[in-house]
């Protein structure tokens, strides 16, 4: 025995020296890596795959290559580099996909943000302004859309190139610029800086950066060293999240001396929360968000339309083979085409397109199948599901690609091993409630589609349940609105497509069955061979191939890898016990028990294993539906769902030949209550509001919250336009009464701008735009109304915007001019003082008159600075005159009620006296009372210390606001 044990310790140590040996013989793979930026803690899974030896144990020597300003795709596309990471998760160039993969996605929400001065609370609001980005963050990244979306460019902002220096915001040099969340703000926060900030996420819009390319071709050819390399960056991410602290001193020691630990650390803690680890795996691609980019980009007409997108994402190797015997070839040379029969109405499973071709979950798996065959597939189409049966027993075609096994149907067709599982679900009308089991409902009427093998399950497992055959599941719709059926029962798959291709509001899914279908390709049983042959077809299917097909209709992608580490222990382990054999056959028997147990006991630990993913994907899909289409606070549809059904509202009204409107609902002044009652009492508000706007809405109306304060209300089948006033008056009636939150009574009022297709708009981002300038135009007339969209203005909104930049130029160009206007002592016909008067002098129009500029500067700020400039130049010229010997009396000047808001204004007026030796008894100031009353505390205790330097103050305008009989 004890010979026996040292025998079974040197072997081990002996083949584990060997190993060891053969795997430091392997000469390591050389690859190059393009990282965005610096070495920083974007990169740590990178780095300490690198430095912990992940690369080197799967055969490969990475090189990671830091930013050197040079276009790092295409470095790619010129083979200068074999990987690069990028923002967006879509590469493409003037509308053309750019020839590269998707490998990984490391970031699911983008670091990627715009840092705004205060100012700045929208993206409308970056129109006229000055924002620092590159052309890659404003073309192609997660900003690109929002941006488009907000119809910021070129023409109306002023975009300047980065100098990646944040002193450029900071002095206020620049009014807005891109950022990342994980490294500026630490820069800004340190330094005190108040800024706001434009999340896309925040805002409705899907994002995720940190994403690793590769060309198609070097994906092609390079299948199992990717599989390497993800491998390999996964673990360096998992050990980078787990210690943050000690892999942010590596980097900083060892790569980015300029760094400090504090920025790292606080670089890695965002990082984490970034990657979304409770929702995705590490380096997870979301493929369904990759095809929603495609198609939206398209929309945009960003990219041109029917592009092959089959390379976009990477795919793991297949090594699945069909091995036909001579016989099943000679059959398909001689069949030359298979012809099938489907379920024409069983969305998204399978069913024909109105271009007579068929489609869905079905074709897709079919058309996989048919290419590893080699063989041609024709339809023959029928109008239902019992034509179907009827012509596949006729021998009119040759298979069904969704079918389920029974004992009737064997008698005519012959299936395969089932390769799709979809469980019953019962679907109800919303005033049902929740069904926990149906023998509790067996005296109500369920409606099936006829033909179905549902049928013969049900009536197996429920003898006593009443049956309604209908031809597709529309008319079983029909039914449940119609009272004529209390449920609806099918697969889940199909009843959640048709309920959300159709905007089944008033339907929902009330009930599951312990049953469900296990589909299979069902062949006609006189021709075994085709059984056989779509038999080996369908083992061929690797769990990859099942993913990656449901992933396109479901956005869920399970994935399972083999355990390589287990198959070689196993293989070690049986080469010790046949060398054993040769000592002690009793030593064999005993391994061969121990080896039986352990398989055992792995068989019952990967079965509750595969229970456990499977009840993880159930949850994880509620998760994602809920979070991708609603809104959490509100529980309202988010931007993407109701884009998505204005889109299907647009194409109906148009189908129709109808009218749509759009409402877009602005909350009046909600900051001032999100500024003193705090965040919570705005959230309640929020809640409250959308409340009141749905109970005065009719039930076929879509309601959503776009984010922040701002609602919009699809509103479809209109008669007339008063009908449209109607529901916005009713709107605003409806939050007229005072919200009761936390002890506080609140009063809070709504402006809403309404615009109609086809009259206003022909599509999505046309409609929101008219609306959003239509609620603008209802701000501009005293909040509390409602307006409908009209030309005029757009108009006059970008006339407004050609002021505003025209303003800045004339600022900093010195255009303005100040006049006099004297004033006289009627009585004693004696010069009392004169009033200071501006005038702009423009370089092409010529003079323009307060009116027109005044109210757009006050409006946006920049009525301090041309105050200033008036205050100078009287000042100056009261002040020459004085010394000259004359005697003006005293210089009125108007001061706008923003100079009172600047605590710097009694310094400034201080300096300016001093500089022109102007004495404070010739001066007097005038405010309007109306400005006056808007903050009459702050204002009064600067008036006081006005007054106080022998400063007179004077009110303008006195009577005919505030003080109004």
């Amino acid at each position: 025995m004890k010979f026996t044990a040292r025998l079974f310790f040197i072997i081990l140590l002996f083949t584990s020296l060997l190993n060891a040996s053969t795997q430091n013989s392997q000469e390591l793979t050389k690859v190059s890596l393009q990282l965005q930026w610096k070495y920083q803690f974007q990169f740590a899974g990178f780095i300490m795959a690198k430095e912990l030896g992940y690369y080197e144990n799967e055969g490969l020597e990475v090189e990671l290559l830091e930013y050197d300003s040079s276009n790092a795709i295409k470095k790619l596309l010129n083979n200068q580099v074999d990987y690069v990471l990028n923002n967006s998760n879509l590469i493409y160039q003037e509308k053309k996909l750019q020839d590269v993969t998707l490998l990984a996605t490391y970031f699911q929400r983008s670091p990627l943000i715009i840092v705004t001065q205060k100012e700045i609370k929208s993206p409308l609001d970056l129109k006229g302004k000055t924002f620092m980005t590159s052309e890659d963050d404003f073309y192609n990244s997660s900003l690109s859309i929002l941006l488009e979306h907000y119809s910021i460019n070129k023409q109306n902002t002023n975009v300047i190139a980065p100098s990646y220096n944040m002193e450029d915001f900071i002095e206020k040099r620049v009014d807005a610029t891109t950022a990342f969340r994980s490294n500026e703000l630490f820069m800004l926060n340190r330094r005190g800086v108040a800024y706001n900030i434009i999340d896309p996420a925040e805002l409705g819009f899907a994002t995720n950066a940190n994403n690793l390319f590769t060309t198609n071709t070097y994906a092609q050819n390079n299948q199992e060293q990717i599989k390497k390399l993800l491998s390999a960056t996964k673990k360096g991410w998992e050990y980078s999240l787990n210690n943050i602290k000690e892999v942010a001193k590596i980097i900083q020691e060892k790569y980015r001396p300029s760094r400090s630990l504090e920025s790292l650390m606080y670089e890695g803690e965002i990082t984490k929360n970034l990657m979304l680890e409770d929702l995705y795996e590490i380096g997870e691609i979301n493929r369904e968000f990759v095809f929603h980019t495609y198609k939206q980009l398209v929309r945009l007409n960003k990219l041109d339309a029917n592009q092959s997108t089959q390379n976009l994402t990477f795919s793991k190797p297949k090594e699945s083979i069909l091995n036909l015997t001579k016989k099943e070839r000679n059959y398909l040379q001689k069949k030359k085409r298979v012809t099938i029969c489907v379920d024409p109405h069983w969305k998204p499973l399978e069913w024909i397109g109105s271009d007579k071709r068929y489609k869905g979950i079905g074709a897709d798996y079919l058309h996989l199948l048919s290419s590893r065959i080699g063989t041609k597939i024709s339809l023959y189409q029928t109008a239902n599901w019992a034509q179907t049966i009827d012509a596949i027993k006729k021998r009119k075609c040759d298979l069904l690609p969704f079918a389920k096994k029974t004992k009737e149907r064997e008698q005519y067709l012959s299936f395969t091993t089932p390769y799709y599982f979809s469980s019953y679900v019962i679907a109800t009308t919303n005033d049902k409630i929740f069904i926990d089991n149906i023998e509790d409902k067996l005296d109500e009427i369920f409606a099936v589609v006829e033909g179905s093998s549902i049928i013969s399950d049900l009536k197996t497992h429920y003898p006593k349940i009443k049956i309604i055959e209908v031809k597709t599941l529309l008319d079983g719709i029909k039914l449940l609105r119609n009272g004529e059926a209390f449920g609806l029962i099918n697969i889940t798959t199909s009843l959640s497509h048709l309920i959300q291709s159709h905007s089944l509001v008033n339907i929902k899914i009330a009930g599951k069955l312990p049953l469900g279908f296990e589909l299979s390709i069902a062949t006609r049983n006189d021709e075994q061979e085709l059984n056989t042959i779509f038999e080996k077809a369908v083992k061929s299917l690797s769990a990859e191939d099942k993913n990656t097909i449901n992933a396109k209709w479901t956005a869920i992608v399970f994935e399972k890898e083999f355990d390589y580490a287990l198959m070689y222990k196993i293989i070690l382990f049986i080469l010790l016990i046949l060398l054993a054999f040769f000592y002690r056959q009793m030593m064999l028997k005993r391994l061969n028990s121990s080896l039986t147990q352990r398989v055992q006991e792995k068989t019952k630990e990967l079965q509750e294993l595969n229970e456990a993913l499977e009840k993880k994907v159930q949850l994880r899909t509620k998760q994602l539906a809920q979070q991708a289409y609603y809104d959490p606070l509100t529980k309202l549809p988010n931007r993407a769902l109701f884009t998505d059904r204005l889109e299907q509202g647009i194409a109906k009204a148009k189908r129709n030949k109808k009218e749509l409107a759009l409402f877009f609902i602005d909350l009046d002044k909600f900051k001032q209550i999100n500024d003193s009652l705090g965040h919570d009492i705005g959230d309640e508000v929020l809640q409250q509001v959308s409340n009141r706007i749905k109970s005065s809405l009719r039930e076929k109306d879509t309601l959503s919250r776009l984010g922040g304060d701002e609602f919009t209300i699809i509103v479809e089948d209109i008669q007339n336009h008063k009908e449209l006033s109607f529901i916005a008056q009713k709107i605003i009636n409806s939050l007229e009464k005072p919200l009761e939150i936390q002890n506080n009574a609140l009063y809070i009022s709504t402006s809403i701008g309404i615009s109609i297709y086809p009259n206003d708009g022909l599509n999505t981002h046309d409609m929101l735009k008219y609306a959003d300038t239509a609620m603008y135009k209802a701000k501009d007339e005293g909040r509390k109304n409602f307006q409908f969209y009209s030309s005029e203005m757009t108009v006059l909104a970008n006339e407004i915007l050609t002021m505003q930049a025209n303003l800045k130029k004339a600022i900093n160009n010195r255009e303005f001019v100040v006049y006099y206007q004297p004033q006289i002592d009627a009585l004693e016909n004696k010069l009392i003082g004169m009033e200071a008067l501006v005038r702009w002098q423009h370089p092409t129009k010529g003079m323009i008159y307060p009116d027109q500029f005044i109210p757009i500067a006050e409006e946006n700020g920049l009525i301090v600075d041309i105050d200033r400039i008036v205050m100078h130049n009287a000042l100056n010229q009261f002040s020459k005159w004085y010394k000259d010997g004359l005697n003006p009396g005293k210089i009125c000047l108007n001061l706008a009620v923003k100079q009172l808001e600047n605590s710097a204004c009694i310094e400034t007026l201080q300096s300016m006296m001093k500089v022109y030796d102007f004495k404070s008894s010739w001066l007097e100031l005038e405010i309007t009372e109306s400005d006056l009353m808007k903050k009459p505390k702050e204002a009064l205790k600067i008036l006081k210390e006005i007054n106080a330097l022998g400063i007179t103050l004077a009110i303008d305008d006195f009577g005919t606001g505030y003080s109004s009989l």
